[in-house]
């Protein structure tokens, strides 16, 4: 058998595996919609900040009981959850039928973030502790969902069965055609 046949043979091999690859395959699983959600909610809470602290301070001078004078915020503590999993129903919780009603989300739905804060403040000399009250709503731009996604990929990859059950059997069966050609190249073409 020849060099050239082999890298037939891997490619041959190859198509075969991506025609009997299940629809969807190549896009994230439960497992890794968890971990963008997580990256997601972390990263535009650090990203949010200053909106964030507006927000609180917009509160918190608005509220009956706050006594006038300067107000200085000693600490924000946030909790975010994706509005998405806020709006399901238990029985939608529970479908079985989730990863694909997860994927066919608009980006301002799939994305959308409810912080619920918890601030610590003083005003005078005296210092205040006021939770719950009005959530902290955001929708990060295009740009910070892309990088965030693509950060989980490289992450995923390490962290979840995902990337080796779907996608590196793609990228060894490209690099062995890819091998086998050049080494066929090499031998026919020496001088090429």
């Amino acid at each position: 058998m020849s060099r050239e046949s082999g890298a037939i043979h891997n490619a041959y091999l190859w198509l075969r595996l991506y025609q009997r690859t299940p629809e969807g395959s190549f896009r994230f699983d439960l497992v890794m919609h968890d971990l963008y959600e997580a990256t997601l909610i972390k990263a535009v809470r650090r990203l949010s900040k200053s909106k964030m602290k507006a927000h609180v301070l917009e509160l918190i001078d608005a509220g009956p009981e706050t006594v006038p004078g300067d107000i200085e915020i000693d600490r924000v503590a946030s909790t975010g959850r994706m509005s998405h999993h806020l709006k399901m129903s238990a029985q939608e919780k529970e479908s079985v039928d989730k990863l694909s009603r997860i994927r066919g989300f608009p980006h301002a739905y799939r994305n959308e973030i409810v912080y619920t804060c918890t601030v610590r403040y003083r005003i005078g000399g005296s210092t205040h502790t006021q939770s719950g009250g009005q959530a902290f709503v955001t929708v990060p731009p295009l740009t910070v969902t892309k990088l965030v996604k693509w950060y989980v990929f490289a992450r995923g990859a390490i962290v979840s069965p995902w990337f080796f059950d779907h996608v590196t059997p793609f990228v060894l069966g490209g690099m062995s055609i890819c091998v086998a050609l050049s080494n066929w190249w090499q031998i026919n073409y020496p001088h090429a």
